[in-house]
């Protein structure tokens, strides 16, 4: 028996619709009913300032903060604090020390000698050594072979006073110097806000004076 034509063209067409149905949907072609790609997130805001809290704030009630602190270039400033331009006071503490030191022992002798023999000079800082090196009369300038033993004591004597006032002389030089560095160069520091009244130098014009701050 052969086939109707109508059969055979159901069959056909039944055929081609399988075959349509088993093939791949192309790759580049996005499923219907996918989602969207989703919008990049923007980015994070950077937010406020960082906060640095005082030195005293996790400390117990009876901690009191310094009056000054060191400060490091680029580095927060502490709440309760400024920045102050402040003499090297380390140089300045030691070259007070050091001239003083000699000055007084230089003075003192000087005093129970009556200032005799040009030791009055010892009462000017700095320059007074040298200035009694120059100014005083010295026994061995006198000494000869006929003198007695007396004289040669007082020799051995001025050979002394002469090393002590060239010690006196550097020393004071050397506390000169410090404190001329410790007065002219300046360093930035923390100075607490109600630090308390105080005397402290202070830059006057091309110049360096007294100065009194503080509060009240």
């Amino acid at each position: 028996m052969r086939p109707s034509p109508l059969r055979l063209a159901l069959v056909s067409t039944l055929f081609s619709a399988l075959a349509v149905a088993e093939q791949p949907a192309p790759a580049s072609q996005p499923a219907p009913d996918a989602p969207p790609p989703a919008a990049p997130y923007p980015p994070p805001y950077p937010g406020p300032p960082a906060y640095y809290p005082p030195p005293h704030a996790y400390a117990p009630p009876s901690y009191e903060p310094p009056l000054e602190l060191p400060y490091r270039k680029g580095a927060p400033i502490p709440v309760g604090y400024h920045l102050e331009e402040r003499p090297r006071t380390g140089l300045i503490t030691a070259g007070w020390i050091v001239t003083a030191i000699p000055y007084g022992v230089g003075l003192v002798a000087a005093a129970s000698a009556s200032f005799h023999n040009a030791s009055g000079w010892l009462a000017v800082p700095f320059v007074g050594p040298w200035l009694t090196l120059g100014r005083r009369d010295y026994s061995c300038d006198d000494l000869n072979q006929d003198d007695d033993s007396s004289e040669g004591l007082s020799c051995a004597g001025d050979v002394l006073i002469v090393t002590g006032l060239i010690l006196d002389g550097v020393m004071q030089a050397t506390g000169g110097t410090l404190l001329l560095f410790g007065y002219t160069t300046s360093k930035t520091s923390l100075v607490r806000n109600d630090a308390l009244f105080r005397i402290r130098p202070v830059r006057v014009g091309t110049g360096h004076g007294i100065g009194f701050d503080g509060a009240f």
